[in-house]
């Protein structure tokens, strides 16, 4: 079954998003350090022989479960609140993120990661972070395939 996006970006209207969906990146990945946080905690009270697990232990995993819970849960929002975006999540430790787009008749994504200041790059669906290639120009003859003003695919505001 063909990949259907819920919505379309030209690469002009995604580097306009993304002031907003940097700020859920960035709140995406604390919040994904803190789950890795503690999850290694949680290892390490469990790496306690079970015979000398005293009460604190217990408590204290108890509380490391919930607070990854809460985590977890956390997560599964901000990725629901770039989801109804049109935005797809595709890292949570780096803050990488996909924009669906259509470029020469089909669906690619325009890909962008936390630390970059827009949207250069772009990649096949199923070529993931790997496959990112600079974006394209509109001008065929051109021997740069980055564009200054990245433009490309229907507008679909």
């Amino acid at each position: 079954m063909d990949y259907v996006p819920k919505r379309l970006f030209t690469p002009e209207q995604a580097n306009k998003m993304l002031p907003l969906v940097r700020r859920i990146a960035e709140d995406v990945s604390g919040a994904y350090r803190d789950l890795v946080t503690d999850y290694e905690a949680c290892k390490d009270i469990l790496s306690i022989d079970p015979e000398t697990l005293t009460e604190g232990h217990r408590e204290e995993l108890d509380d490391v479960k919930r607070r990854l819970e809460m985590k977890q849960a956390r997560v599964a929002e901000y990725a629901e609140e770039l989801d109804e975006l049109g935005v797809l999540l595709k890292g949570e430790a780096d803050g990488l993120l996909d924009f669906p787009c259509e470029h020469e008749g089909r669906v690619v994504f325009l890909c962008w990661k936390l630390g970059e200041s827009q949207i250069r790059y772009w990649h096949e669906i199923e070529a993931g972070f790997r496959g990112r290639q600079p974006l394209w120009t509109d001008d065929p003859e051109s021997s740069s395939t980055v564009a200054a003003e990245p433009t490309a695919g229907p507008n679909q505001d």
